[in-house]
């Protein structure tokens, strides 16, 4: 397992990820990827072997551009895993606004369920 505060999820964060890093699990947070961003990361992780589960970033209305936040939690696709769903199920266990400052994934071990998260507080 693998955590960063990436900072941004930029082409430099990726590329370390990509090359320095061999983990099955991995937690990312404080991406700063927009909601299309996000699905672009998802995918790349995707052709990479692995399934992603995310949170786009929040605008802060600083500038056009200004976000905070955004977090990606992605397992090889080897492993036995699934979507959390709706972040909402989780949402009294985080500060607002949780549902895009966390992300996560089950992973299923020996008959049992195990959550993964990122989160950024």
């Amino acid at each position: 397992m693998y955590f960063a505060n990436v900072t941004s999820w930029s082409g430099k964060a990726r590329e370390y990820i990509e090359h320095k890093i061999e983990a099955d699990v991995l937690c990312i947070v404080e991406t700063h990827c927009s909601r299309q961003a996000l699905k672009v990361c998802q995918r790349q992780f995707d052709r990479r072997g692995y399934r992603a589960s995310g949170r786009p970033a929040l605008a802060t209305g600083a500038s056009e551009k200004g976000t905070s936040g955004g977090c990606i939690t992605v397992m090889s696709k080897r492993l036995a895993s699934r979507s959390l769903g709706p972040a909402d199920l989780l949402q009294q266990f985080v500060t607002t606004p949780s549902q895009r400052y966390w992300s996560g994934r089950f992973l299923r071990v020996a008959q049992r369920d195990i959550l993964i998260c990122s989160v950024y507080l």
